[in-house]
């Protein structure tokens, strides 16, 4: 069974800082031209691992296959944090003038970098943690 520790999260939170702090960077010396549109993908991104984690969440207990129900316990957190993050990062993104030149539009961008690079390692690891139960014995250390 592909298990959680708590080294999974942190380490997928310092991975997203990172990368929201290169967006960030990249975003103030002006090279992102259509960020914009790189905004509306993270905001519908987010929308749809909000609809699912809404589908999958009643349809885990329901499930006679455990993948699903222990994969949603031990990545629950971190997609839950990343979609609603996502969501409410890159609306408040669409809502601002996106200036290079400002101290605010630079912070958001970072916050939307962090939490949408959370959002898919998160995916990432929920997905290859149904995989990898399914696949492994449960006695068998592969996992």
């Amino acid at each position: 069974m592909y298990k959680q520790n708590c080294c999974n999260f942190t380490t997928s939170l310092i991975v997203s800082i990172i990368v929201g702090i290169g967006v960030s960077v990249v975003f103030s010396l002006g090279f992102l031209a259509s960020i914009v549109t790189a905004l509306w993908i993270a905001f519908g991104f987010s929308v749809l691992s909000v609809v699912a984690l809404l589908v999958l969440a009643p349809l885990s207990s329901m499930n006679k296959s455990m993948a699903l129900r222990k994969c949603l316990c031990y990545y629950g957190k971190p997609l839950v944090i990343g979609s609603i993050g996502t969501l409410i990062a890159s609306l408040i993104a669409l809502t601002l003038i996106l200036s290079i030149a400002s101290a605010v539009s630079i912070i958001v961008m970072f916050f939307v970098g962090t939490l949408f690079s959370l959002l898919l390692i998160s995916i990432v690891q929920f997905i290859l943690c149904i995989i990898n139960y399914d696949c492994c014995e449960p006695c068998s250390h592969c996992c």
